[in-house]
């Protein structure tokens, strides 16, 4: 009987253990594999700031004006700012966060076409919730951060460009340019949004690449398959430079 006792407790410490096992092996899993980054909506205050504004203005509305909006002048990029990649997996949706946006945007409302934008992302401040990760995207297989700490978008063309637009409107535009990542520069158009809210512009825009338009191979592994296609979404606050 001791002989039997013993061997079933070797069978429910085998089990136990086991089950240990496959349990830190999936919060292992999912933690290299998943997602942890959420993307920060630059127009989220702005929406919850206009609900309560016309729920206080609801008797006033008659009378509500909306002032013209002076966008003419150079418009830096602030450290609010940030840019996403938005990469499909067979898990979920992986969200990397670089956090040190600069750049500068000048308007000119009269001649849209001789407008001027630019601005570089540093790698490096690379951030997808894990560090593992975040080092082996900014290494020699993928953005090889060490030769080419920066990508860039350089603006040649907008489109849909209104002179009537109003402080406080959401405007919809096309920027197209040339985006630069390593050492290789693809034409993109991102889809915008931009919203004027007193002294600053919000920004929103996305655009789509894939990992082969800039020498790299979607990730695949055993357990994890990377679609090709990379989503890539500007959240941009910019202050008006009045030097």
């Amino acid at each position: 009987m001791k002989e039997i006792f013993i061997m079933n407790k070797r069978k429910l410490i085998f089990i136990v253990a086991s089950l240990l096992i496959l349990i830190c092996g999936y919060y292992i899993f999912d933690y290299y594999t998943g997602n942890h980054i959420i993307i920060d909506d630059v127009f989220k205050e702005s929406a919850t700031k206009d609900v309560k504004e016309q729920s206080d203005d609801v008797q006033s509305s008659e009378n509500f004006t909306v002032e013209s909006f002076d966008w003419d002048g150079e418009w830096e990029i602030s450290e609010d700012s940030a840019v996403y990649l938005s990469i499909k997996t067979s898990k979920e949706e992986i969200i990397i966060q670089f956090s040190e946006v600069s750049g500068s945007w000048e308007i000119n409302q009269t001649e849209p076409n001789l407008m001027e934008a630019n601005a570089i992302v540093n790698i490096n401040s690379i951030d997808s919730g894990n560090g593992q990760r975040d080092s082996h995207i900014k290494g020699d297989r993928f953005l090889q951060a060490e030769p080419f700490p920066e990508a860039t978008f350089q603006l040649h063309s907008i489109e849909n460009w209104s002179n009537e637009w109003q402080s406080g409107q959401t405007n919809f535009i096309l920027l197209t340019g040339d985006l630069t990542i390593k050492d290789i520069t693809k034409t993109v158009t991102f889809e915008t949004e931009v919203l004027s809210e007193n002294d600053i512009l919000k920004l929103k825009a996305d655009t789509t690449v894939t990992f082969n338009d800039y020498g790299m191979n979607n990730p695949h592994t055993v357990l994890l398959d990377t679609e090709n296609d990379v989503l890539i979404t500007l959240q941009l606050v910019l202050n008006k430079n009045e030097m």
